[in-house]
């Protein structure tokens, strides 16, 4: 078994490959949103609950464009901001995976963004943790089959706690590509433009690729005054993973643009009985 660990590194500007792309993700932004407003700071996706608001139930107003439970849409735009309440500093994540679903009901937070569900920024100070018992990421994100506001963003945004695991034989991974056990907090889905502001990514594992991110082929990620801290990618719970690719802060398969962000103490653990070793204990992009 093979380890390797990225150790303190401040990036102040990494291109891989798209030059210009991190200008042009700032100016879209959520100057014309429709703000909903985080109340709750546990999991829950209550339609009846109409007195208080979930971040669950946030992101599935905005995924739809209309009010659900205490999370108020006014239907003024399709592009959505999430803002969290004063006495809300932390977020769980703890409703417990049923299936393999991306409707947004349990395990991860399932958010479509795209020209029907508009842009979607998450805007804290906000920490957000997922529940260890949930062996789940904290957000998933997709393209709504649309062209067009394919942009999430996540603003003061900390996710820790992710943990992805298998659950099938790895005879048949080509993970590296899907990332179906990958990014421990982010899954970014093809197409979609991810941006993250001064944001943290730390203490999340996978256990294929992107401890902390994965991004899937023609997804861009971009990182301004982010810091990726203490993620590992190549352990399902404590056990080593076969087929493990690396990538143990982040595995981008795209455009992958760093401005003044810290890439710290990430690893990956990679076995090499199979053949598949391709390493990045910090960061592994993978184009072409």
């Amino acid at each position: 078994m093979l380890t390797k660990m990225l150790k303190g590194r401040v990036i102040k500007h990494l291109i891989v490959p798209a030059a210009a792309l991190a200008a042009a993700l700032l100016t879209v932004g959520s100057a014309q949103a429709d703000t909903i407003t985080v109340t709750l700071g546990w999991d829950r996706l209550d339609p009846g609950a109409t007195s208080d608001c979930s971040l669950r139930e946030a992101i599935q107003a905005a995924n739809t464009n209309s009010t659900v439970a205490g999370c108020t849409h006014t239907g003024s735009d399709i592009n959505d901001l999430i803002v969290f309440d004063g006495a809300v500093s932390a977020v769980s994540i703890t409703r417990t995976v049923s299936a393999d679903n991306d409707d947004n009901d349990d395990g991860d937070l399932d958010a479509f963004v795209g020209a029907v569900s508009g842009t979607l920024t998450v805007r804290g100070p906000i920490s957000v943790q997922v529940d260890a018992n949930l062996f789940d990421r904290a957000f998933d994100v997709f393209a709504d089959g649309s062209a067009g506001n394919l942009l999430f963003t996540l603003e003061r945004v900390t996710v820790s706690g992710g943990d992805v695991r298998l659950d099938v034989t790895p005879e048949s991974y080509t993970d590296k590509f899907l990332c179906t056990f990958s990014g421990g907090a982010l899954r970014v889905g093809s197409g979609v433009s991810a941006l993250l502001n001064g944001s943290v990514i730390a203490a999340n594992t996978a256990a294929i690729a992107g401890g902390g991110i994965c991004a899937l082929p023609d997804a861009s990620l971009t990182l301004t005054g982010t810091t990726i801290q203490s993620n590992t990618a190549g352990l399902s719970g404590t056990t080593p993973v076969d087929y493990a690719w690396g990538g143990g802060g982040i595995w981008s398969n795209g455009a992958l643009v760093m401005t003044n962000s810290q890439v710290l103490n990430n690893r990956a653990v990679l076995s090499g009985s199979n053949g598949h070793l391709i390493g990045g204990g910090g960061i592994a992009v993978v184009t072409g």
